[in-house]
Formats: structure tokens, C-alpha cells, sequence
């Protein structure tokens, strides 16, 4: 891992480049989002731009960020529970960007993100991504230690064949729970970091 000094992580404010953010965040996912927006980031971007400006997962409030040189070049999204999912509010985004909301949008709704509202007590991560032009380079780690304490216990899902993430989780304390099928049945690990105050 290469150190960089430049490196600054913190959470993300309205005046950050949120087009930049609706970009990380369409590829943190390889099927959901590709899936959700018919493989046209052109459309997913504004959607997902106004996601993190609204009351959604991905609203701003939930984003660490990692900057380099004042650009951003990684996301963490993580948000306490219960998990609150509003249809409504997330449809609406799509009708204010002039993205159509079909049997898709209800797909994606009802077996991702409906399901999170069922998270037991902790921190839930909902995304992480990098930019491709910077990834190994120390970033995902960064955003993440930034985030994770001894006091939490924190829970997030990878994809199995995902041997990257899956040995960064694993070294930041993560371990698998259980392998399940993901959206489209691809093969995933559903993984927590447990507290370390006793009692929790």
C-alpha cells in the first residue's frame, strides 16, 4: 500500500461535488444500480445526486468521504438503525431528475432496499467505493478507520467473489456471518464487526 499524505477524510457537506458522489455511489454496486438505471449512468447520476441531497440512505449526513488534492475520491455510506426506507421520498427523486419509476425501481425497492429496515441494532455500511484510477492505494481503509469504533457494532455485505474487499474487511475486524444470495442470486457474505465494550 502506497502511504499518501494528502489524503483527507470527512464527512460530506452540500457544497462538495455531489455529481461526483452520485457517480461513486452508481459504482459501488456492479448489478444493483446498472440494473436499476438500464446500464445508463447518464440517467442514474441525477437521481442519485438528488438521493444524497433528500431524505434517503444516501442522504449527505450519511457519507464519509476521502479527498485527494480537494477531489473526491472515495465514499463510505453508513447510517445507525432502524433503517427508515421510504418509497415515496426515493420515487420522487427519480420524478424530479425525468426518470421514469418502473417495475425496475419496485424490483430493487422490494428485494434491497425495503430489506434493510430489518437490520439489528448497530451501524449498517451501506457502500463503499473507491475510484477506479485510485483504488489500492489505501483510501477504502482510510474512510473506514475514520468510521469504525470499539463502542459500535457494524454490519455490511460483499460480494464472495469480491477478494479485495472481502481481505479489507476481514483485516479491519469484519467477519463473515453467512453466504447468501445477493440481488440476482449473485453469490454474497454478509459480514459484522462486533462491539468490544462488554455487555454489547
Amino acid at each position: 500500500m502506497i502511504n499518501i499524505p494528502q489524503i483527507k477524510v470527512r464527512h460530506l457537506s452540500l457544497g462538495d461535488d455531489i455529481n461526483q458522489v452520485a457517480r461513486l455511489i452508481y459504482y459501488t454496486d456492479e448489478y444493483i444500480f446498472p440494473y436499476l438505471f438500464d446500464n445508463d449512468i447518464k440517467k442514474g447520476i441525477p437521481v442519485l445526486a438528488d438521493m444524497v441531497k433528500n431524505n434517503t440512505i444516501y442522504n449527505y449526513n450519511n457519507v464519509t468521504a476521502g479527498f485527494l488534492h480537494e477531489k473526491i475520491v472515495g465514499i463510505v455510506i453508513s447510517q445507525n438503525t432502524p433503517i427508515t426506507i421510504d418509497l415515496h421520498e426515493m420515487a420522487n427523486c427519480f420524478v424530479r431528475c425525468g426518470v421514469s419509476v418502473g417495475d425496475r425501481f419496485a424490483k430493487v425497492y422490494n428485494e434491497y432496499y425495503k430489506l434493510l429496515e430489518d437490520e439489528p441494532d448497530g451501524i449498517y455500511i451501506a457502500n463503499v467505493c473507491v475510484d477506479k484510477l485510485y483504488r489500492k492505494m489505501g483510501f477504502a481503509k482510510a474512510m473506514l478507520n475514520s468510521l469504525l469504533d470499539d463502542k459500535n457494532t457494524y454490519r455490511l455485505e460483499t460480494v464472495k467473489d469480491n477478494a479485495g474487499a472481502l481481505h479489507l474487511y476481514q483485516s479491519l475486524g469484519f467477519e463473515i456471518d453467512c453466504e447468501y444470495p445477493g440481488f440476482t442470486e449473485v453469490p454474497c457474505y454478509r459480514m459484522t464487526r462486533k462491539s468490544k465494550i462488554k455487555g454489547d
